[in-house]
């Protein structure tokens, strides 16, 4: 599937503010994205009163993610000890827990798969071994009937 206009122009932000192309898996789940995700509500009650997976989570409309890597990159992080720290450049990130914490992946290369930044202890944790990972976890706890909704990511 190619990328509209709009998703082009969004990806291309995306590069300039990372300073490397958008991960090809990354690219491939938002230009065909689940259409499970679009339905699959983030309330225990089953409402959308805490909107959806592709609002939060993994966000289908490529101009939320580019606001959340702007707005990452605007401000110091503070660390636990005190001081202060930039958001990685190579760290793209892809979605958020909707409690402070990001989704992101390492675009260099250095770390595979989706991590979890954690902005209590300022610090990031591999929470799926890739993209598709990342939307299967989504999709088991979202998703399905079964579903424990204690699961978390960083369980």
């Amino acid at each position: 599937m190619s990328a509209s206009d709009s998703q082009q122009q969004s990806f291309s932000r995306l590069a300039e503010i990372i300073g490397l192309s958008v991960p090809d898996d990354y690219r491939a789940i938002i230009l065909d994205y689940p259409p499970h995700l679009t339905t699959a509500v983030r309330a225990m009650d089953d409402s959308d009163s805490e909107g959806y997976v592709s609002d939060v989570e993994l966000p289908r409309d490529l101009e939320v993610v580019v606001a959340l890597n702007e707005e990452a990159r605007l401000d110091y992080l503070i660390t636990p000890e005190g001081g202060e720290c930039k958001w990685p450049q190579e760290f793209l990130i892809i979605g958020e827990t909707g409690q402070g914490d990001y989704y992101c992946v390492d675009v260099s290369g250095e770390f595979e798969g989706v991590l979890q930044y954690d902005h209590q202890s300022v610090g990031w944790e591999i929470v799926a071994e890739s993209v598709q990972d990342f939307v299967d976890f989504l999709t088991e706890v979202f998703c399905e009937e079964d579903a424990d909704p204690d699961d978390e990511l960083t369980a």
